[in-house]
Protein backbone atom coordinates (compact mmCIF):
# COMPACT_ATOMS: atom_id res chain seq x y z
CA UNK A 1 0.00 0.00 0.00
CA UNK A 2 2.85 2.51 0.84
CA UNK A 3 4.21 2.11 -2.92
CA UNK A 4 0.84 2.29 -4.41
CA UNK A 5 -0.33 5.00 -2.41
CA UNK A 6 3.11 7.16 -3.55
CA UNK A 7 3.65 9.35 -5.99
CA UNK A 8 3.84 7.43 -9.58
CA UNK A 9 3.20 10.53 -11.71
CA UNK A 10 4.10 14.21 -12.28
CA UNK A 11 0.62 15.17 -12.32
CA UNK A 12 0.38 13.37 -8.67
CA UNK A 13 0.78 16.61 -6.45
CA UNK A 14 -0.30 18.49 -3.13
CA UNK A 15 -1.71 15.03 -2.30
CA UNK A 16 -3.80 14.34 -5.35
CA UNK A 17 -3.95 10.70 -7.42
CA UNK A 18 -4.45 10.91 -11.20
CA UNK A 19 -7.89 9.85 -11.79
CA UNK A 20 -6.61 7.35 -15.19
CA UNK A 21 -7.17 3.94 -14.32
CA UNK A 22 -3.58 2.62 -15.89
CA UNK A 23 0.13 3.44 -14.31
CA UNK A 24 2.90 2.97 -16.78
CA UNK A 25 6.34 2.17 -15.79
CA UNK A 26 9.74 1.94 -17.45
CA UNK A 27 10.94 -2.03 -16.91
CA UNK A 28 14.47 -0.85 -17.00
CA UNK A 29 14.85 2.93 -15.11
CA UNK A 30 11.56 2.69 -13.15
CA UNK A 31 10.26 5.75 -14.14
CA UNK A 32 6.28 5.89 -13.84
CA UNK A 33 3.69 7.75 -15.39
CA UNK A 34 -0.05 7.75 -16.35
CA UNK A 35 -1.09 7.04 -19.56
CA UNK A 36 -3.08 10.17 -19.92
CA UNK A 37 0.33 11.69 -19.27
CA UNK A 38 2.24 9.48 -21.63
CA UNK A 39 1.57 11.68 -24.37
CA UNK A 40 3.25 14.99 -23.15
CA UNK A 41 6.74 13.44 -22.99
CA UNK A 42 9.53 11.53 -25.10
CA UNK A 43 9.04 7.70 -24.41
CA UNK A 44 10.84 6.48 -27.25
CA UNK A 45 13.86 5.63 -24.87
CA UNK A 46 11.65 3.49 -22.37
CA UNK A 47 9.90 0.19 -22.08
CA UNK A 48 6.60 1.22 -20.51
CA UNK A 49 4.62 -1.92 -19.34
CA UNK A 50 1.61 -1.77 -16.94
CA UNK A 51 2.70 -1.39 -13.46
CA UNK A 52 1.72 -3.04 -10.12
CA UNK A 53 -0.30 0.24 -9.32
CA UNK A 54 -2.72 -0.15 -11.98
CA UNK A 55 -6.14 -0.27 -11.07
CA UNK A 56 -7.10 -2.06 -14.38
CA UNK A 57 -5.29 -4.83 -12.54
CA UNK A 58 -4.73 -4.47 -8.70
CA UNK A 59 -8.12 -2.77 -8.08
CA UNK A 60 -8.58 1.02 -6.45
CA UNK A 61 -5.33 2.74 -5.07
CA UNK A 62 -5.31 3.49 -1.44
CA UNK A 63 -6.18 6.85 -0.96
CA UNK A 64 -2.56 8.61 0.52
CA UNK A 65 -4.29 10.90 2.72
CA UNK A 66 -5.75 8.23 4.51
CA UNK A 67 -2.89 6.30 4.08
CA UNK A 68 -1.05 8.93 5.93
CA UNK A 69 -2.96 9.01 8.62
CA UNK A 70 -2.67 5.15 9.17
CA UNK A 71 1.12 5.64 9.06
CA UNK A 72 0.86 8.23 12.04
CA UNK A 73 -1.30 5.98 14.20
CA UNK A 74 1.47 3.35 13.54
CA UNK A 75 4.79 4.87 13.62
CA UNK A 76 6.03 5.66 16.90
CA UNK A 77 6.12 9.27 17.48
CA UNK A 78 10.06 8.97 19.50
CA UNK A 79 12.97 6.65 18.78
CA UNK A 80 16.02 5.98 20.55
CA UNK A 81 19.25 4.29 19.99
CA UNK A 82 19.71 1.34 21.64
CA UNK A 83 22.89 0.90 24.23
CA UNK A 84 26.28 0.68 22.35
CA UNK A 85 24.97 2.63 19.11
CA UNK A 86 27.41 5.36 19.80
CA UNK A 87 30.44 3.06 19.95
CA UNK A 88 29.97 2.19 16.33
CA UNK A 89 28.45 5.45 14.45
CA UNK A 90 30.86 7.83 13.41
CA UNK A 91 30.60 10.98 15.21
CA UNK A 92 27.91 9.17 16.99
CA UNK A 93 29.38 10.36 20.45
CA UNK A 94 26.11 10.99 23.32
CA UNK A 95 23.44 9.93 21.14
CA UNK A 96 21.92 7.39 22.96
CA UNK A 97 20.95 10.09 25.77
CA UNK A 98 19.25 11.92 22.56
CA UNK A 99 15.09 11.19 21.90
CA UNK A 100 14.32 10.98 18.17
CA UNK A 101 10.88 12.75 17.77
CA UNK A 102 8.85 12.61 14.36
CA UNK A 103 9.31 15.58 12.63
CA UNK A 104 7.48 15.17 8.94
CA UNK A 105 5.59 11.93 7.30
CA UNK A 106 6.51 12.83 3.72
CA UNK A 107 4.92 11.10 0.37
CA UNK A 108 7.63 10.67 -2.19
CA UNK A 109 8.55 9.65 -5.78
CA UNK A 110 7.26 5.19 -5.09
CA UNK A 111 7.62 5.37 -1.46
CA UNK A 112 6.58 7.16 1.67
CA UNK A 113 9.63 9.36 3.94
CA UNK A 114 9.74 9.76 8.18
CA UNK A 115 11.63 11.72 9.55
CA UNK A 116 13.12 11.88 13.24
CA UNK A 117 15.49 14.54 14.66
CA UNK A 118 16.76 14.70 17.64
CA UNK A 119 18.12 18.50 19.32
CA UNK A 120 20.22 19.64 22.07
CA UNK A 121 18.43 21.45 25.02
CA UNK A 122 15.42 18.74 24.85
CA UNK A 123 14.34 20.39 21.50
CA UNK A 124 15.25 24.11 21.71
CA UNK A 125 19.40 23.59 21.00
CA UNK A 126 20.70 22.63 17.68
CA UNK A 127 19.72 19.36 15.91
CA UNK A 128 22.26 16.89 16.19
CA UNK A 129 21.08 13.86 14.20
CA UNK A 130 18.63 12.86 12.39
CA UNK A 131 17.24 9.41 11.47
CA UNK A 132 14.91 8.60 8.00
CA UNK A 133 12.71 6.00 7.25
CA UNK A 134 11.76 5.28 3.90
CA UNK A 135 8.49 2.87 3.25
CA UNK A 136 7.63 1.78 0.32
CA UNK A 137 10.08 0.59 -2.83
CA UNK A 138 13.26 1.31 -1.36
CA UNK A 139 16.16 0.29 -4.26
CA UNK A 140 15.37 -1.66 -7.46
CA UNK A 141 11.87 -2.32 -9.23
CA UNK A 142 11.08 -5.03 -7.12
CA UNK A 143 12.47 -3.68 -3.98
CA UNK A 144 9.45 -3.17 -1.70
CA UNK A 145 10.21 -2.84 1.94
CA UNK A 146 11.19 -0.61 4.41
CA UNK A 147 14.66 1.31 5.26
CA UNK A 148 16.43 3.50 8.00
CA UNK A 149 19.10 5.99 7.37
CA UNK A 150 21.24 7.47 10.64
CA UNK A 151 23.10 11.04 10.17
CA UNK A 152 24.75 12.78 12.66
CA UNK A 153 25.45 16.10 12.48
CA UNK A 154 28.41 16.39 14.97
CA UNK A 155 31.04 17.47 12.18
CA UNK A 156 28.60 20.35 10.71
CA UNK A 157 28.40 21.35 14.77
CA UNK A 158 30.93 20.43 17.21
CA UNK A 159 34.54 20.82 14.76
CA UNK A 160 36.64 23.81 14.96
CA UNK A 161 36.57 23.32 10.91
CA UNK A 162 33.37 22.55 10.41
CA UNK A 163 32.19 19.96 7.64
CA UNK A 164 30.26 22.54 4.81
CA UNK A 165 28.23 20.99 2.52
CA UNK A 166 26.05 17.25 2.40
CA UNK A 167 27.19 14.99 5.38
CA UNK A 168 27.30 11.17 4.56
CA UNK A 169 25.04 8.42 6.59
CA UNK A 170 26.65 7.12 9.49
CA UNK A 171 24.25 3.69 9.49
CA UNK A 172 21.75 1.97 7.45
CA UNK A 173 19.18 -0.84 7.87
CA UNK A 174 17.70 -2.37 4.69
CA UNK A 175 14.69 -4.80 4.52
CA UNK A 176 12.79 -6.23 1.67
CA UNK A 177 9.28 -7.63 1.97
CA UNK A 178 9.43 -11.30 2.46
CA UNK A 179 12.94 -11.37 3.82
CA UNK A 180 13.42 -14.50 5.58
CA UNK A 181 16.56 -13.15 7.54
CA UNK A 182 15.92 -10.20 10.34
CA UNK A 183 17.58 -6.82 8.95
CA UNK A 184 20.83 -5.49 10.18
CA UNK A 185 22.37 -2.28 10.55
CA UNK A 186 25.06 -1.38 7.90
CA UNK A 187 27.83 0.96 9.20
CA UNK A 188 29.93 1.73 6.72
CA UNK A 189 33.89 1.40 7.01
CA UNK A 190 36.89 4.07 7.11
CA UNK A 191 37.62 5.59 3.51
CA UNK A 192 40.84 4.14 3.21
CA UNK A 193 44.29 6.10 2.61
CA UNK A 194 47.04 5.64 0.40
CA UNK A 195 50.28 7.32 -0.31
CA UNK A 196 51.16 7.56 -3.97
CA UNK A 197 54.81 7.38 -4.60
CA UNK A 198 55.73 8.23 -8.87
CA UNK A 199 59.18 7.78 -9.91
CA UNK A 200 60.48 8.29 -13.39
CA UNK A 201 63.24 6.38 -15.40
CA UNK A 202 66.84 7.71 -15.95
CA UNK A 203 67.22 10.36 -17.92
CA UNK A 204 67.39 9.49 -21.82
CA UNK A 205 66.92 10.81 -24.95
CA UNK A 206 63.46 11.88 -26.40
CA UNK A 207 62.02 10.65 -29.65
CA UNK A 208 62.38 13.58 -31.19
CA UNK A 209 66.12 13.55 -30.47
CA UNK A 210 66.71 9.90 -31.68
CA UNK A 211 64.73 10.30 -35.04
CA UNK A 212 66.98 13.40 -35.60
CA UNK A 213 64.30 16.47 -35.52
CA UNK A 214 66.49 18.64 -32.37
CA UNK A 215 69.37 17.23 -30.86
CA UNK A 216 68.67 19.57 -27.82
CA UNK A 217 65.72 17.89 -26.90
Amino acid sequence: EAFRSSVLCTCESSGTMTKDPKILECSYCGMSLCHTCSDRYQTSSHDLRESVSSIEKHGVRPDPHVFERQLRCTAPSILRLGKGSEDVLQNGSGLESYSFQLQAVGRQKGKWELIYGAWEDFGSGRQVAEIRVYVGRIGTLDDIGASAYIRCFAPAIREVKPHRGKLADSARLIYRLGQSTDAVWEIPHATPTAKLVLAGSNPVKSQRALIGIRKDV
